[in-house]
């Protein structure tokens, strides 16, 4: 999972589980540029899967230090938003290099879309204590 700056130029790794033969994705941090996936997803609630039959011009979109950070041929990318701002994007690909199912894209919107409800019910509480 990273996190997007409040300016929706950076967007930098939070918390990562599987990732000890990839320390660049531990680590990854990123300008958010335009006409890449980044940008797409902070532009709008989304999610994409990967693979090597997507699209040219989806494969094009990938900066090449997150291609070369993630050494995954498939994964999924998804965008979290509380109200209308991006404050993370999830990551989720398979260290087995086996392939992804349907299955497993469904499990992984559905998790990044309780992420953003929990979000959003916690901004929502906040903001009804502010009004008190």
């Amino acid at each position: 999972m990273g996190l997007i700056s409040k300016d929706r130029s950076r967007f930098k790794n939070y918390y990562s589980v599987g990732c000890q033969d990839h320390p660049e994705l531990k680590d990854f941090e990123s300008k958010i540029i335009k006409n890449t996936i980044f940008e797409k997803l902070c532009s709008r609630p989304a999610s994409i899967w990967v693979k090597p039959s997507s699209d040219k011009k989806i494969l094009d979109l990938i900066p090449m230090n997150f291609k070369g950070a993630t050494d995954s041929k498939e994964f999924f990318l998804m965008s979290v938003f509380v109200g209308k701002k991006p404050v993370a994007l999830f990551f989720a690909d398979n260290t087995d290099n086996q392939t992804l199912t349907d299955a497993h894209y469904k499990q992984f919107k559905y998790l990044c879309s309780a992420v953003t409800t929990s979000l959003q019910h916690q901004a929502n509480r906040q903001a009804s204590k502010g009004e008190e």
